[in-house]
């Protein structure tokens, strides 16, 4: 695995741009072991790959904390409270926004260092750690506020 299909159609020359697992007559008859040269990732491939690996740890780590349904249901929640002059439901309400808004902040700082990097050496090095974002994380860092809707619905000036 796998016979490989190319652009152009010739043997050993061009992109590859396809890969099957037997041999497709006319199209894929080129056979190259897994670790050939031609079938390895290139550095922007992996790039991509590291961002989106990232991106979805990211989206799983807010999600985890605040869903979508809960994102909006709070941002709703703030414009009200907001134009009632509740102003610590407000306060509260905006440690949630305010949280998910450092932690964005964190990911694109971290998503511009990788698509700095100019070799797979400097990619290997770049790495994320979304744990001080984490409630159980150092008070005194970006913790999880824990605003839920129910507690903001709980203050009522």
């Amino acid at each position: 695995m796998p016979y490989v299909a190319r652009e152009g159609g010739v043997p050993g020359t061009g992109a590859i741009i396809g890969r099957y697992a037997r041999p497709q007559p006319g199209k894929a008859e080129e056979w190259l072991d897994a670790t050939h040269a031609d079938l390895q990732p290139t550095f922007a491939e992996n790039q991509l790959a590291k961002l989106g690996q990232m991106s979805a740890e990211v989206t799983a780590f807010i999600y985890a904390r605040y869903d979508q349904a809960t994102q909006s249901s709070l941002g709703k929640f703030l414009v009200t409270a907001g134009n009632a002059g509740l102003t610590n439901r407000v306060a509260h309400i905006s440690a949630a926004i305010d949280w998910v808004e450092d932690l964005l902040n964190y990911f694109y700082t971290c998503k511009a260092a990788i698509l700095a990097t100019t070799n797979q050496t400097e990619l290997d090095a770049e790495s994320w750690d979304f744990s001080t974002y984490d409630a159980a994380a150092d008070p005194n860092t970006n913790a999880d506020p824990l605003v839920t809707i129910e507690s903001a619905l709980a203050i009522a000036d």
